[in-house]
């Protein structure tokens, strides 16, 4: 009993725990929601990344909204991705199997044969080793897991392959790695606090190297078909470049011409003469936006030239009718936020962080002689801003910043503008 007169249950959830607060008249009531949650009940006492309180959520289906919310809180700032989706596993690997429907999830959970066991079917985490961090749920239509009948996973077990499931597809059919990507998005809850995301995400596919798209009638023998897809020769999947970070230090235009920059973007891959993936943050999630030929020669073009510079070298022929269209590209891409008159700031790839109270500590990975920074005040507020929203303009983070300290913008423009070059020079955010 704790002294705010409230005792707790502390449950781990795709890799947090999260505690949730009882008052003195719920005996009965927290009775009935640890035998439900006995899966990923932790007995011992041990500090929550996340707390709920169970009079605010009444009702059980509310108050597991919460706590699930709570942990999507708590690793947004680990290096974790997590999906909509039911895992299945052997002692060797798991396998993710992502549908929009409850049913198909059970159906494939249920349908696996008996030396597979369940790690749930509403939410799992993956690290960026690709290691499975499972969710549990309190349901009775998931089978239990046949290790000790605990829903645990084994240590060390990782991702051996991704099942999309698709009503509408014919016969079952292996992705590359661009359509894997493209075909995953939809469920993701959240990419945590990787500074890449995309190439994160494109490094656990390409180690589990099998992604299939089935459709919903092949459920029921899914380990037959990843069994044969086994036993075919593959091609290992090649990770593309970023086309995101604009390496020159300053922008190429005349003083007071019309710039061009890359936007919008939280992450980007260039599969070349498959065009540019886009990843794009929006209220509800993320989500991918395959750039078609046209738009990712526009695209590449854009690292801070005059605007009429990057048509004319996206528009490789040069002749009028293709600079013509190459125009209308780019208003299209203007006015979907994705090209912009002033760069965007974000986190460098090679950057890894620790949030500590109201201090953050960062440091350049790429760098071997890197020492870390201690951010505080402001600065640490800049760089929660900057993992926060992915990518973000120079005026929007300003206005944020200045919003959390309820002052004029223009009183810390000029030391935000220090901090960004500081941090640029040690590698640690780059400019888009």
């Amino acid at each position: 009993m704790t002294s705010s007169g409230l005792s707790h249950s502390i449950v781990y959830v795709a890799g947090a725990t999260i505690s949730v607060g009882w008052g003195g008249s719920d005996i009965e009531r927290r009775r009935e929601f640890e035998a439900a949650w006995k899966d990923v009940l932790i007995s011992r006492r041990i500090d929550s990344d996340g707390s709920v309180s169970a009079a605010d959520h009444p009702r059980p289906a509310d108050l597991e909204v919460a706590i699930r919310r709570a942990a999507r809180v708590a690793l947004e700032t680990r290096d974790v991705w997590t999906i909509r989706g039911a895992a299945i596993a052997d002692a060797e690997s798991a396998t993710i199997i992502l549908s929009e429907q409850v049913d198909d999830r059970l159906s494939a959970v249920q349908g696996a044969n008996g030396q597979k066991f369940s790690l749930g079917h509403e939410l799992v985490s993956i690290d960026a080793q690709g290691a499975v961090l499972s969710y549990r749920e309190p349901v009775d239509s998931v089978p239990p897991s046949a290790i000790d009948g605990r829903g645990t996973v084994p240590g060390g077990i990782r991702v051996g392959a991704f099942v999309v499931v698709d009503r509408s597809s014919g016969p079952a059919q292996r992705l590359g790695l661009r359509d894997s990507l493209i075909a995953l998005m939809p469920y993701v809850e959240g990419f945590g606090g990787t500074p890449a995301p995309l190439r994160s995400l494109a490094r656990i596919v390409a180690a589990a190297g099998r992604v299939l798209r089935v459709n919903r009638d092949d459920l029921d023998r899914v380990d037959v078909l990843l069994a044969g897809d086994r036993s075919t020769a593959r091609r290992p999947m090649e990770i593309p470049g970023s086309s995101l970070a604009n390496d020159k230090r300053d922008a190429q235009g005349e003083i007071g011409a019309a710039l061009c920059y890359r936007a919008g973007a939280v992450a980007a891959l260039d599969f070349m003469d498959d065009g540019v993936l886009l990843l794009l943050r929006s209220e509800t999630g993320h989500a991918a936006r395959l750039l078609d030929r046209s738009e990712s020669e526009l695209w590449r073009a854009a690292d801070g030239v005059e605007r009429i510079v990057a048509v004319e070298r996206a528009s490789r022929e040069g002749s009028a009718g293709q600079t013509a269209e190459m125009h209308k590209v780019q208003a299209r891409l203007e006015h979907q936020g994705l090209l912009a008159s002033e760069p965007s700031w974000h986190v460098s790839e090679a950057a890894t962080w620790v949030i500590d109270g109201e201090s953050t500590v960062v440091l350049d990975l790429a760098s071997p002689l890197a020492q870390p920074l201690v951010l505080e005040g402001s600065a640490a507020a800049v760089w929660v801003v900057l993992v926060r929203r992915g990518s973000i303009p120079r005026r929007r983070l300003i206005e944020e910043v200045a919003s959390d300290y309820d002052i004029a913008p223009d009183l810390i423009a000029s030391d935000i503008d220090s901090l960004l070059a500081r941090l640029r020079s040690e590698n640690l955010v780059a400019r888009s």
